[in-house]
């Protein structure tokens, strides 16, 4: 979902991107979504053995794993953000700030949407 909301933004911002964009921006953002689920899952089944309610278990996964994540997703974020500012490669220069746009799209996804579908376990 987010993957597919950053690579539809350069059609509606008439922006041109380089063809490999959508391998690589695609491939990223879905690594980032699967290790944020990971941790949060890992964390609500935990809390699930415990003995903790499907609602408490998820507002504990959620609340312990955030800081995780976005310490993760900020890292990545300026990293990927920095590197598109002072890239003289134009190729590059549009594949890290489509990361850099992906990762605060990741970290909103996660913590919005993530939580809801661990809480349907």
């Amino acid at each position: 979902m987010p993957s597919s909301v950053n690579m539809g933004l350069p059609y509606y911002t008439k922006t041109t991107i380089p063809f490999i964009s959508s391998v690589v921006i695609g491939t990223i953002q879905l690594g980032a979504t699967v290790d944020y689920a990971i941790l949060m899952t890992t964390r609500y089944l935990n809390e699930r053995m415990s003995g903790h309610d499907k609602k408490e278990a998820t507002l504990i996964a959620l609340s312990t794993s955030m800081k995780s994540v976005i310490v993760s997703a900020l890292s990545f974020f300026a990293a990927t953000f920095g590197v598109g500012l002072i890239s003289s490669i134009d190729m590059i220069g549009s594949l890290c700030m489509l990361m850099a746009r992906g990762a605060i799209h990741q970290y909103v996804y996660s913590t919005s949407c993530s939580a809801g579908n661990v809480y349907a376990l």
